[in-house]
């Protein structure tokens, strides 16, 4: 219970600090917004060009589409929570990690904080809640399978960003690993469309594997009655607890590794 309240006012003490900051310098909260306006603008520019010129995706309407869309505004918005592991191995190559290792917390924990940008994870929330309510004036979702729904996206999402800090603690080992993290990772663009329009064994590896297809696929179809959750629901919150085991292994191995060269 004392971690919990520990950990909450210490997101608080972020927030606050993030609020300061976003009042001060208001162009900044500026281009955050008109940059999720610009996302969501380029979504429905594809998806209507696509229309335009004659493509179709089999069982996938406009309801499911925009549903769908909404799913990745849902993964952005978690997704960005752990923005900070992107910065990680420039952090400890010029020795400014040293100064999270001396502040009586988990170091990843304040790299976190310190690049988590609140009103970017908020508008992204928000239009993932527009994109339901739209979808549902076309389509009567059943609740339950919408929460359903949202529990698989939620954990898949979780479970692509510990994936992705996982590899970012190799910067510990190796150094410079940016290009080869962002080039593997690259492969999450393919959340944007229906996973179904692969072959079966890419869309369960993505299943089984990395959880592209259980972001906005999988969710889109339970929504829709098409797909039962139980299944998908076992293996997000198998695969985050088995991630968040080996992250928590990795991350005492990094800064074991770290501290005994010297930094």
């Amino acid at each position: 219970m004392y971690s919990i309240s520990k950990n909450f006012k210490l997101l608080k003490r972020y927030l606050t600090l993030y609020t300061k900051n976003k009042l001060e310098f208001k162009f900044e909260s500026f281009s955050t917004v008109f940059g999720v306006l610009i996302t969501i603008f380029n979504n429905f520019i594809f998806w209507i060009a696509l229309k335009n010129v004659g493509v179709k995706f089999q069982n996938w309407d406009f309801n499911k589409i925009l549903l769908l869309i909404g799913f990745n505004f849902l993964f952005i918005s978690i997704n960005s929570i752990f923005f900070g592991f992107r910065d990680l191995e420039y952090k400890i190559i010029s020795g400014e990690f040293d100064m999270f290792m001396v502040r009586g917390q988990n170091p990843f924990k304040l790299v976190l904080l310190e690049r988590m940008n609140f009103l970017y994870i908020f508008l992204n929330l928000i239009f993932f809640i527009v994109c339901i309510f739209i979808s549902q004036n076309s389509f009567k979702f059943e609740i339950i399978n919408v929460l359903l729904a949202v529990i698989v996206s939620i954990f898949a999402s979780l479970n692509f960003s510990l994936l992705y800090g996982i590899f970012s603690l190799l910067a510990f080992c190796f150094g410079k690993i940016f290009y080869v993290r962002e080039l593997f990772f690259s492969i999450k663009d393919s959340k944007n469309y229906p996973m179904d329009i692969f072959p079966k064994v890419i869309y369960n590896l993505f299943v089984y594997t990395i959880p592209i297809t259980l972001i906005s696929t999988v969710p889109t179809k339970i929504a829709f009655g098409e797909n039962r959750a139980g299944k998908y629901i076992l293996i997000s919150i198998a695969g985050f607890i088995l991630l968040c085991t080996i992250f928590k292994l990795f991350s005492k191995k990094a800064l074991k590794h770290y501290v005994s060269t010297g930094n």
